[in-house]
């Protein structure tokens, strides 16, 4: 019996040699030496981060090293680093920003910018909470983080077609060159005028297709569009003209207006750091409520509009021209029963740029 034991106990130490020697481990002198922080490294020879952190493991309780996932927004500060991306200096000095007076209230003290003209670089905060199906739980606090390059740009010239005055204009620049939680980062620009400490921000969007049933698709709280608040998205009430104007208009609003109030580098650096070590990341359309939209302008129209701003281009594109083979947005169509009434249903219409709408 004594050789079956000592059998026994001399193959459990062969095995956790074995583990010992293919984990990574770090000395355990308590169980509070393993601190559970978020570590970052930079591996030279694959080009990326390594992400990770030490935990106890349950069975030889020592402290082993845990590899972790990078974030959509720490793969793109990689890219950036990789790629070497610098930004042009801006004609502004160190600027940060609070989302403050929107018509859109929800974006009230939940959108943070800040705008360093020193290196032309942008950074920007959004925070919220997350949707009822979200994989962490319901209303958890949640962030979204961009950044990237801005430019700024005022409109001096007479365009030779469709001339119009555009204003002061800022570009917030992304696509490839920045690091976002979002999976798609639309190109922004905005019309800009500052009074004060205060900014008022008007995104340059295509309103063209905007009726009063767009508004429910905007991810927005129930004191807005509530015309449209019946409990039944599929079977909307039938509008009468004005109420679908006034929602239009609401809708053109929600998605256009940012209006902002100065704050100090401070105050936004508090919010970044403690929305990193307590919030949820992830990408806007995951939040409950959404503090920002999609816009919706062809992308041909954008790039050549972000090139104008980025001093590419002497004049302003012809930004009233828009055709393409065909784009659809959820719409709502109006249908008669075989009683006679009347009932609204919800698709997507669908243009195909020679004036022709279909509903599916």
């Amino acid at each position: 019996m004594n050789t079956v034991r000592i059998l026994l106990i001399l193959v459990i130490t062969a095995a956790l040699g074995c583990l010992e020697k293919t984990t990574e481990q770090a000395p355990l002198s308590s169980t509070l030496s393993c601190s559970s922080e978020i570590l970052y490294a930079w591996d030279p020879v694959y080009g990326e981060s390594k992400k990770y952190t030490y935990e106890i493991n349950p069975i030889t309780q020592t402290c082993v090293k845990k590899n972790l996932v990078l974030t959509n927004y720490e793969q793109g500060l990689d890219r950036r680093r990789r790629n070497n991306i610098t930004c042009k200096p801006q004609s502004i000095g160190k600027v940060w920003l609070k989302a403050a007076g929107n018509f859109y209230s929800y974006r009230n003290d939940r959108v943070f910018l800040e705008l360093d003209g020193s290196t032309g670089q942008f950074r920007r905060i959004t925070t919220g909470v997350t949707s009822d199906i979200h994989s962490s739980g319901a209303g958890l606090p949640s962030f979204s983080r961009d950044l990237g390059c801005f430019y700024l740009r005022e409109d001096h010239e007479t365009e030779p077609i469709n001339p119009q005055d555009f204003g002061k204009q800022i570009l917030l620049d992304m696509g490839p060159i920045g690091a976002s939680s979002e999976g798609t980062t639309p190109i922004e620009i905005f019309k800009y005028e500052v009074t004060g400490n205060d900014w008022r921000m008007v995104r340059f969007d295509q309103n063209e297709d905007i009726g009063g049933y767009f508004c429910p698709y905007l991810l927005t709280p129930w004191e807005f569009c509530t015309a449209l608040r019946n409990g039944n998205s599929h079977f909307l009430p039938d509008l009468d003209s004005s109420t679908n104007v006034s929602l239009a208009n609401e809708a053109i609003l929600i998605r256009s207006e940012f209006n902002f109030t100065s704050i100090t580098g401070a105050d936004f650096n508090n919010v970044w750091t403690n929305a990193i070590k307590s919030s949820v990341e992830t990408y806007e359309q995951a939040f409950k409520y959404s503090p920002k939209t999609i816009v919706d302008v062809p992308n041909y129209v954008w790039e050549a509009w972000r090139d104008y701003i980025m001093g590419n281009r002497l004049y302003m594109p012809d930004t009233q021209n828009i055709s393409i083979t065909e784009f659809c947005y959820p719409s709502v169509k109006q249908i008669t029963y075989v009683d006679g009434s009347t009932g609204l249903i919800s698709g997507q219409a669908c243009y195909d740029s020679a004036g022709n709408y279909t509903f599916q």
